[in-house]
């Protein structure tokens, strides 16, 4: 049975209100961002569905550097992107908003592109939750992040229990469809009426020691797990996000010790050394 983890009390931190930037109007709805390891500067981000299979480089304030169509692959409903230790690029066409996708995959892009292209998917690897079930909307997902090669997706439940599961993806390499491994569950917490428990987004950071994942309602840190446990199992922080001046959060990226957060309206935000800060106040008011 999946270990069901409770998070227990953070410190709190506040984003300050304001945008840091934003992103190009190309970027329509942006739903995935990562730091290119190739090209200094560079943020990889990607539209939700609806759009064609592209992804777009743009730097640390948004502007557009470049638009480059994706060979070989087609945007169903993207929603996240990695790059994993050896340097290849993933897509997420893990979006399932009614839980009746059969096509789930994982696009792969055997190194970044340069930015005058060409980018080309060289695989297609289907994936499929072990433990579907099709009375459930609990198995859309916004979430996939890398450790070393190891891939993983965080669930986005939209049954109301405020919870997110963790499933690794074993072996994407190996050839066919792969069922996914699930590893343990996680109640986050937020209002249900204001999609509370909903993660849209995950990244580790580049010493693969915190991982951010992001929700609409707080954006969470977790500590490198000790042995025999799982990435769901230190957590570190809470930082309670300001919905009303954040509205829908789609997207987070580590930029050094800094985070990037875009949302669905193409505004970004910088959270500086979240894990140094114990509360940062809007202007005029105090920490509690």
């Amino acid at each position: 049975m999946p270990i069901v983890l409770l998070l227990a009390s953070f410190g709190c931190a506040r984003l300050p209100a304001g945008a840091f930037g934003t992103l190009d109007r190309a970027v329509a709805e942006p739903s995935g961002l990562i730091k290119s390891r190739a090209h200094a500067g560079v943020f990889w981000t990607h539209n939700d569905s609806g759009d064609s299979a592209r992804i777009f480089a743009v730097d640390g304030q948004g502007a557009l550097l470049a638009e480059l169509p994706v060979e070989d692959a087609k945007n169903i409903d993207w929603e996240d992107l990695t790059l994993d230790s050896a340097g290849r690029l993933w897509i997420g066409d893990i979006g399932d908003n009614t839980n009746t996708r059969e096509d789930l995959a994982l696009y792969l892009l055997d190194a970044e592109p340069s930015l005058s292209g060409p980018a080309v998917a060289s695989r297609r690897v289907p994936i499929r939750y072990p433990d579907r079930d099709p009375e459930l909307l609990d198995f859309d997902a916004e979430a996939l992040f890398a450790d070393g090669e190891r891939l993983y997706i965080l669930t986005k439940h939209r049954s109301g229990d405020l919870s997110t599961t963790l499933y690794a993806v074993p072996d994407p390499l190996g050839g066919g469809e792969v069922t996914l491994s699930r590893i343990s569950e996680l109640n986050i917490g937020g209002d249900p009426r204001r999609y509370g428990g909903m993660v849209t987004a995950a990244d580790l950071s580049a010493d693969g020691e915190t991982l951010a994942v992001l929700s609409y309602h707080a954006l969470f840190l977790f500590g490198r797990p000790e042995d025999g446990q799982d990435w769901l199992s230190r957590p570190l922080k809470e930082i309670p996000l300001d919905q009303g001046a954040l509205e829908q959060c789609e997207s987070v990226a580590w930029d050094g010790d800094a985070l990037l957060i875009t949302n669905e309206d193409r505004a970004m935000f910088r959270v500086n050394a979240p894990l140094a800060t114990t509360c940062v106040a809007f202007p005029g008011e105090g920490c509690a």
